[in-house]
């Protein structure tokens, strides 16, 4: 996963990403421009942040409310 499709997932902004994680948005614009690589670590610990704060969904969930 990239940081491009978790902000996707969670329907931010590069500027709304950057400010919920108090990270500069030319960050965010150089990880998804590909000038600077952020460390896999960095991406899984912002995915569970946005999943415990309900921002995303896993899609194991959606599967199983559109089945009821």
């Amino acid at each position: 996963m990239t940081i491009r499709e978790l902000r996707e997932m969670a329907g931010m902004s590069r500027r709304e990403f950057a400010e919920y994680f108090h990270i500069s948005y030319r960050t965010v614009q150089d990880w998804e421009l590909g000038c600077n690589k952020c460390k896999d670590y960095n991406i899984r610990a912002f995915y569970y942040q946005l999943l415990y704060q309900k921002k995303i969904i896993e899609a194991g969930s959606q599967e199983s409310e559109k089945e009821m």
